[in-house]
């Protein structure tokens, strides 16, 4: 699981600083956007500048912690919303819509706005449909506007129903402009939102030079509180930091943040993050089916490997099923450790004890990951499974997931609440939006189901004065 990392110089001077002339923070990134659409997973520069285009209905304060900063989920910030309403059987959700929001131009955001948002990636069937349904929804119809209220009713009145509306997957955006881009064979006007933004948020977009760099300016007629920051300039040279032309700098490949830190100009901080990095494995193959051939795969990756020499130590083993920051994520449960000779033992006793061919797919927005896979990739070969490493476009690769026909995968999960519940309705069920890889087990469901129920009344009980924020 890798690290939250981020690398700032002290050679230049670094936004927000006493200035008479406009602020402006310069963050070199190693990938380009992918994508202008709010409602998929993409590489983190996506979420950057989704984060800075578009708004949501509230936001989560930070709070310092020991593993570094993390949200504060008993602190909103409203944005779009100036108030929520959870009853007390959680089933629910209200939101009061400010008056004053307004799209970049002027066009007024209002309660019909946001559930036509809503309604529109439930329909559309994307990551944003799979975070709907994670926070209880289970059809467009329980989305409706009410004068300057959106009334959201939840079949599973799951604790997070209310506040986790502050993932950016469900960003307000302007459908009915979106819509009148849409078409024949794209009936969402998805094609047109890759590309094209009517920004919800703080900024827009000034200039954009793909493959080289994008340029953020703060909206004037932002309802908000003006940004501290004037523009947010995006290029695409990790090289800069090293010649003080940045500020900051993300999305770094390890070997970089690894020689930065012998830089006494370059400050780093690295904290355990929420972000995990897994290699998944398709259900429906045959060969994924067999619990031995799982088994074999476990203990024939060198994880220890791929920490080392692909983060530079900047992360961390996932050894739970929703990562090592939530609770009840314990480590000690892990049963597989590398050890090839247990690894034929179990491929031994499968049904393919000779070995087999697969596709293992990646990104090619990641060098991170490219490693990852060579070091897989010829690991698994001594066992006798042979991989041929598939690279393809976050479009591409996040169309494959959606459609969970990508047969083997590294992927990354960056949940935003940390609750093991959440989790399990996210990624482990076999409607759930992130069950990627369609896994399914009888018992795991019923496993995961009477966990969830159990524990939701729990809570229930006991966080009812809560409920009304």
């Amino acid at each position: 699981m890798p690290r939250s990392s981020s690398a700032g110089t002290g050679a230049a001077p670094t936004a927000g600083t006493a200035s008479s002339g406009p602020k402006t923070l310069t963050v070199a990134v190693e990938a380009d956007i992918s994508s202008l659409r709010p409602d998929r997973f993409g590489p983190f520069m996506d979420r950057y500048a989704n984060r800075t285009l578009y708004d949501v209905l509230l936001h989560f304060e930070t709070k310092q912690t020991p593993r570094g900063p993390w949200y504060d989920p008993d602190k909103y910030q409203f944005r779009i919303a100036s108030a929520m309403n959870v009853s007390p059987d959680r089933r629910l959700v209200t939101f009061t819509i400010r008056d004053n929001a307004t799209f970049d131009g002027g066009k007024k955001i209002d309660a019909e706005t946001v559930a036509k948002s809503f309604q529109w990636f439930w329909d559309n069937g994307g990551a944003a449909r799979g975070q709907l349904f994670s926070n209880g929804t289970t059809s467009r119809d329980d989305i409706v506007a009410e004068g300057n209220r959106v009334i959201i009713t939840l079949k599973d009145p799951v604790p997070w129903g209310g506040w986790a509306k502050f993932v950016d997957l469900r960003s307000i955006i302007d459908v009915d402009e979106i819509m009148t881009h849409a078409t024949d064979d794209d009936r969402f006007g998805t094609r047109w939102l890759e590309n094209n933004v009517i920004p919800s948020g703080p900024y827009k977009i000034e200039r954009r030079t793909k493959g080289e760099q994008i340029v953020m300016a703060a909206r004037p007629d932002y309802y908000g509180p003006k940004p501290g920051i004037d523009r947010i300039t995006f290029p695409l040279r990790y090289s800069l930091l090293k010649r003080g032309d940045v500020d900051m700098v993300s999305l770094l490949d390890f070997k970089d943040l690894d020689d930065a830190k012998s830089d006494p100009n370059v400050a780093i901080e690295s904290w355990d993050g929420n972000n995990w990095t897994v290699l998944g494995m398709n259900w429906k193959v045959p060969e994924f089916q067999d619990r031995n051939v799982r088994k074999a795969i476990a203990c024939a990756v060198p994880t220890d490997e791929i920490i080392r020499s692909v983060y530079y130590g900047f992360a961390n083993p996932m050894k739970t099923p929703w990562g090592t920051t939530v609770p009840g994520g314990d480590p000690t449960t892990w049963p597989y450790a590398f050890d090839l000779d247990r690894a034929r033992g179990y491929l031994a006793q499968s049904a393919f004890p000779t070995g087999f061919s697969q596709t293992l797919s990646i990104t090619n927005a990641d060098p991170n990951w490219d490693k990852a896979a060579q070091i897989i990739a010829e690991s698994l070969g001594r066992i006798g499974i042979r991989l041929t490493i598939e690279k393809q476009t976050p479009a591409q690769i996040a169309t494959g997931y959606a459609q969970r026909n990508i047969a083997m995968g590294i992927n990354a999960f960056t949940p935003f609440v940390h609750d093991p519940g959440y989790h399990a309705l996210w990624t482990q069920l076999p409607e759930s939006g992130a069950n990627w890889f369609d896994y399914r087990s009888a018992e795991a469901e019923e496993i995961a189901r009477q966990f969830r129920a159990r524990r939701d009344r729990l809570l229930l009980a006991r966080h009812r004065p809560l409920c009304d924020r």
